[in-house]
C-alpha cells in the first residue's frame, strides 16, 4: 500500500508454515507478530483508506485490505475455537 518493496517474512505462503510450529515459542512468536505490525502501521499512517493498488490484477484499497485482514483473523480465530472445542468438549455460548 505504501509502495515499499517488502520481503516476505514467513515461508512461501503455503501450508508448510504449519509444519514448523513450536508451541514453546508461542510468546516469542506473538511478540514478533506485534513487532511486524509496527512498521506496517507506520508505512500506511499517511495513506488514505481510499488509496488503491493493483493486487493480482484487481484494484484494492487500503480499506479493503484492512477488511480482508479482519475477515482472515476472524476466520482463523473461529478455527482455533473449533480446535479448542474438539479438545475440551466445551462449546461456545
Amino acid at each position: 500500500m505504501a509502495g515499499q518493496d517488502v520481503t516476505p517474512l514467513h515461508g512461501p505462503g503455503d501450508d508448510t508454515d504449519f509444519d514448523r510450529v513450536d508451541p514453546s515459542r508461542a510468546e516469542q512468536d506473538f511478540r514478533a507478530l506485534r513487532e511486524e505490525w509496527r512498521p506496517a502501521d507506520e508505512a500506511v499512517a499517511a495513506v488514505p483508506f481510499t488509496h488503491e493498488i493493483d493486487f493480482r490484477g484487481e484494484a484494492m484499497s487500503l480499506r479493503m485490505a484492512y477488511l480482508h485482514l479482519i475477515g482472515e483473523y476472524s476466520r482463523h480465530n473461529g478455527h482455533a475455537d473449533l480446535l479448542r472445542e474438539a479438545l475440551d468438549g466445551v462449546t461456545g455460548r
